[in-house]
């Protein structure tokens, strides 16, 4: 992965939380994977979510260790800013394959 593939996500407490911008073919199909396979599970939103942590966070404070659950621990506010930034990036990256 190259530093241009690369952002980071400082939080209200100062959290550096280091994101990929864009997701290659082989990690976009892990997130639709857990997609199609949890589809009758009504956790399914909660499962693709993680996922997509997974897929999408580099880091956390730059550590690659339990990521999920770092990102899970923090407070409300900062969990949504990570959610927020990982729609951004994705949305980012569907504009540019619309071209």
């Amino acid at each position: 992965m190259t530093g241009l593939n690369i952002v980071t996500l400082t939080t209200k407490s100062g959290h550096k939380i280091e994101l990929k911008k864009e997701l290659n073919g082989f990690e976009f199909e892990e997130i639709q994977k857990t997609v199609l396979t949890t589809s009758e599970d009504p956790l399914t939103s909660i499962k693709v979510l993680d996922k997509t942590i997974e897929v999408y966070v580099i880091s956390f404070d730059g550590s690659k260790d339990d990521i999920i659950n770092k990102i899970k621990g923090l407070l409300k506010s900062e969990y949504l800013e990570v959610i927020n930034k990982i729609n951004e990036l994705h949305l980012e990256s569907e504009k540019k394959s619309d071209i």
